[in-house]
């Protein structure tokens, strides 16, 4: 039903002539499914950085796409951002100190 959700949000427009909001080209008849189970989006920020911020207005955006699953490659053999408390120098490896992640 969400995704169901999601597709009218997609077809409705506002229509500023008339000060309203319009589906045009009614009644439709949509048969929407994934060809796998999942839709998945994959995000490289072990060799590309993004800020927190950027990361997070990523995953918000998720589901205007129908996206249910996100791959996200955080380290690398070349770079290591991620932050451990539990194991401190894991983040040396990160490309400088500015590119890093932590809790």
């Amino acid at each position: 039903a969400y995704h169901a959700l999601e597709t009218l949000s997609q077809l409705i427009q506002y229509d500023f002539s008339e000060d309203k909001y319009v589906i045009a080209n009614v009644p439709w008849h949509i048969e929407d499914k994934p060809r796998f189970p999942h839709r998945e989006v994959l995000i490289d920020t072990s060799r590309h950085f993004q800020p927190v911020t950027t990361l997070k207005s990523f995953i918000r955006s998720l589901p205007y796409a129908k996206i249910n699953t996100l791959h996200w490659h955080l380290v690398d053999s070349n770079s290591f951002p991620f932050c451990s408390k539990v194991l401190p120098k894991l983040c040396d490896g990160a490309f400088s100190d500015f590119e890093k992640y932590s809790t």
